[in-house]
C-alpha cells in the first residue's frame, strides 16, 4: 500500500473542508449504524456482493463486483460496513451538487 505525504498547507485545506462538510451537513456527515434509504447504486451492489455470483469473482479473500456495478473490493466480513460508508459518501456527493456514474467499459 502506497503511503502519501500530504505538505502542512495540503493538510490544512483538506481540515478546512472537512470542517465545512461537517458544519453544512451534520446528520449527512455521519455514517448511520443501519443502511438507511440506500442510494440505488449501493443496493445493486449489496444485492450482487451478498448473491452466491460475487463468489466466483473472490480475489485475494475479498469479494469485487462484475462491470457495470458500483466497484467495492472488500472482504465478506466487511461488506455491510463499506456499504454503509459508501452510501454516506454518495450522500454527500449528491448533496454538494456531484453527479456519480457508473461505466459499464472499462478505463485505460
Amino acid at each position: 500500500m502506497t503511503k502519501y505525504r500530504y505538505s502542512r498547507k495540503d493538510r490544512r485545506k483538506l481540515s478546512i473542508k472537512t470542517k465545512e462538510i461537517k458544519s453544512q451537513f451534520p446528520k449527512e456527515s455521519k455514517p448511520s449504524k443501519k443502511l438507511f434509504n440506500p442510494d440505488p447504486m449501493i443496493i445493486m451492489a449489496r444485492d450482487y456482493l451478498k448473491s452466491s455470483q460475487a463468489y466466483k469473482h473472490l480475489r485475494y479473500g475479498n469479494v469485487w463486483p462484475k462491470e457495470g456495478i458500483l466497484h467495492l473490493e472488500v472482504s465478506k466480513s466487511l461488506i455491510d460496513r463499506a456499504l454503509k460508508f459508501t452510501n454516506s459518501f454518495i450522500i454527500l456527493c449528491k448533496l454538494r451538487g456531484h453527479d456519480l456514474i457508473i461505466r459499464k467499459e472499462k478505463l485505460s
